[in-house]
């Protein structure tokens, strides 16, 4: 096992929840872990597969179709809300592949939701210096209504805000920016252009927001310029923050782990680096697993580890998340083959999956956002239908609320008035 841990660090870790320092006149709270029922430890150990798999499959994805791309940041928590909600709306072929991929194979419908309400509502409360959002909502177009049991779960357990009757126009984009931009305290003020949503006939979103201090505050007066070896080997000087303290880590002959606290320690930033410096951290992460970092993890110890991590801010955005999820196994729900007839009576597909995630990381500590959007649509157009009004026909004249008839005739011969 090696001891000397590197001092260059790069970010691995999505969030972080938020505490005040010794300063602060918030005091944080002892930390407590988040109670589950036994079936609710099963189905997180399944989620927490999930998000490695997200997270592995990502990375491939990012590395093989777009390897220019030097920061990125995503969130498999808000993915799994966000589809948590979308799978109340599924059934058949299609619900069984979103429950596997999900982690959720084995669990009914019920039991799903309570263990996404509980991580909902326990998250926000676990250390009282963290501020911590969740907002869900859902949108559906004029003209489609929302099953009343659809409806139901979702306000029930995901406290979901339902929309009906969009046209999803250029007003429905800054009613849904507006939204986000509040949900994440305007770190996120807007998410989706007019075009993403005009054939849309149901949108589905979640958004995260964190902000916090370092448990143990880096110290601005020992931030100085160094130099940053990015992955061809060009160097860049970048504003890098220093810190000698006892931490938990990890040092094997593959992987260091440096674990950063906020608050109680209720949230970390676990921070990921590759020991062998000719390993590149997408290599890492294109193979990693949850059984993988559970190992890594079991070997945690303290050290007193001195290291510099840079400052940095990402604001990353990706559209085809959707690419990602069908190569973990939700393929039908993509497709015509699609079955949300739990969601509303008609034939949808769910057509994108974007996540737009801002983060910002100092001295004093961290604050994120991301927002997740899932987009459905319909490949089916209506019926055709031609008719022409050459013979005798009737009319009616109604108010369209009450189906009140206001008139009503024939016309049987059109040219005698």
């Amino acid at each position: 096992m090696k001891t000397n841990l590197i001092p260059f660090i790069l970010l691995a870790a999505l969030f972080a929840g938020c505490s005040d320092n010794e300063d602060s006149p918030n005091v944080p709270k002892e930390r407590v872990d988040i109670e589950l029922t036994a079936e609710e430890r099963q189905v997180n150990d399944q989620v927490q597969d999930f998000a490695f798999d997200f997270i592995r499959a990502f990375a491939q994805e990012r590395e093989k179709k777009e390897p220019e791309i030097k920061n990125y940041a995503i969130s498999p928590l808000s993915l799994s809300f966000v589809l948590g909600m979308v799978l109340n709306g599924a059934d058949g072929e299609t619900y069984k592949q979103m429950q596997e991929v999900l982690g959720f194979g084995g669990m009914d419908n019920e039991s799903i939701n309570r263990y996404m309400q509980t991580m909902r509502i326990a998250l926000p409360d676990l250390d009282n210096t963290t501020t911590f959002l969740n907002a869900n909502s859902i949108w559906m177009a004029k003209g489609w209504n929302f099953l009343p049991d659809f409806k139901q779960m979702n306000q029930t357990y995901y406290d979901a805000l339902l929309k009906a009757d969009e046209d999803f126009d250029q007003k429905s984009a800054d009613a849904i920016n507006g939204w986000c931009k509040e949900k994440t305290k305007g770190m996120i003020p807007e998410f989706v252009e007019v075009d993403e949503i005009s054939s849309l006939k149901v949108l589905l979103l979640n958004a995260l927001y964190f902000k916090g201090k370092w448990k143990y505050p880096f110290e601005p007066s020992e931030t100085q310029m160094q130099v940053f070896v990015r992955k061809d080997g060009s160097p860049i000087r970048v504003p890098m923050m220093k810190m000698h303290k006892v931490l938990a880590c990890v040092s094997t002959d593959d992987a260091i782990i440096v674990s950063l606290p906020y608050g109680n320690g209720a949230f970390n930033m676990q921070l990921l680096l590759p020991a062998d410096r000719t390993v590149p951290i997408e290599e890492l992460l294109g193979n990693l697993t949850s059984e993988q970092w559970n190992e890594w993890k079991a070997q945690e110890m303290g050290y007193s580890v001195t290291f510099a991590l840079p400052k940095f801010d990402i604001d990353y955005e990706d559209g085809k998340l959707h690419n990602v999820l069908k190569v973990l196994g939700i393929s039908d729900a993509f497709t015509s083959k699609a079955d949300f007839s739990k969601m509303c009576n008609a034939g949808l597909h769910l057509s994108w999956v974007k996540q737009r995630s801002v983060i910002h990381v100092d001295e004093n500590g961290t604050e994120a956002s991301v927002v997740t959007g899932v987009g459905g649509d319909t490949d089916d157009m209506p019926p055709a239908l031609q008719v022409d009004f050459n013979r005798p026909f009737a009319f009616f004249i109604t108010e369209v609320s009450t189906n009140t008839i206001v008139f009503a005739g024939k016309v049987g011969n059109p040219i005698v008035k």
